[in-house]
């Protein structure tokens, strides 16, 4: 991740040896997951008198911005969701956790495995069912981020994850609206 330099993907100032480590910029608000979801419980507290719009959308843009970065440097980000976007002090949006990263040709995929990697809740249809990735893994949890934002809530958060891979893979329009 060092190759990517863009002011909405958390930096990587590079790795530590002989002890295997990544030193990667601060980012000191916290994820935007604990932003949106935080206080959710009170009574008082509703989502759209604790979250502008105008931040949503701040939010969403940066977010769009960092991973057009990513996929232009012939990466998947592989695990794109609220946790994974950082708050700075600026309140600019930052793309962090490059774990389940996966580096490809632009018009290219990579062909699908049998192990399942990532949060169901954000997961791709074709990643669900080990069929080749392309960039559009990373789409469609765009989709799940922005359903997330501009909602409060996270679609499928009440199901295990049988019960999400079925929704996903077999019933995807029958979601309901928000």
């Amino acid at each position: 991740m060092t190759a990517v330099n863009h002011p909405c993907i958390v930096r990587c100032f590079g790795m530590l040896e002989p002890t295997p480590g990544i030193v990667l910029e601060l980012v000191e608000c916290g994820s935007l997951f604990e932003i949106i979801h935080k206080h959710k419980d009170e009574m008082y507290s509703s989502y759209n008198s604790r979250f502008s719009w105008k931040d949503r959308v701040r939010y969403l843009l940066d977010a769009l911005y960092g991973l057009r970065a990513i996929h232009n440097a012939g990466m998947i980000h592989g695990d794109f969701k609220t946790l994974n976007l950082l708050v700075s002090r600026e309140g600019r949006l930052k793309v962090a956790d490059f774990g389940l990263s996966k580096v490809l040709d632009v018009f290219s995929v990579i062909p699908g495995t049998k192990t399942i990697t990532g949060t169901p809740q954000y997961m791709a249809p074709e990643v669900m069912q080990s069929k080749p990735q392309g960039l559009r893994v990373d789409l469609y949890s765009v989709g799940v981020v922005m359903w997330e934002v501009l909602t409060g809530t996270i679609p499928w958060k009440d199901m295990d994850v049988v019960q999400i891979i079925q929704k996903v893979t077999h019933h995807a329009n029958e979601v309901q609206r928000p």
